[in-house]
């Protein structure tokens, strides 16, 4: 079965694809939340941490996420629809891992480098 995904869609680079002028759905929120984790400078004010208890809720530094299972589920509708490769959603899951501290237990832990469709 040929690939949907383009030659341009392969030379873009991991923050191109997820940038928001390229979802006009997403919200403020999310904006913020990726460019966060991609290290971007995207919102006004941008978020300075963000992390998630051991119970599975999301704050960052200005808001209270919620459960952060519905974060999870939006990012991963996210990295679909920008139609990242199997490399740039590892990249996408090192930064997360990176940037956000997850308190949450290993196997409750998202691998958005694996994504189910």
């Amino acid at each position: 079965m040929p690939s949907s995904t383009s030659a341009y869609d392969e030379a873009m680079s991991l923050t191109a694809k997820l940038h928001p002028d390229r979802f006009t759905a997403m919200s403020p929120k999310m904006t913020a939340i990726i460019a966060y984790v991609l290290g971007e400078e995207w919102t006004d004010p941008q978020i300075g941490w963000m992390s998630v208890s051991s119970d599975g809720y999301a704050t960052t530094d200005a808001d209270s996420l919620g459960d952060a299972a519905d974060l999870d589920r939006n990012i991963r509708k996210l990295l679909i629809a920008a139609q990242l490769s199997p490399d740039e959603r590892q990249e996408f899951a090192r930064l997360f891992r990176e940037r956000v501290d997850d308190h949450r237990p290993a196997e409750s832990r998202p691998d958005y480098g694996e994504l189910l469709h």
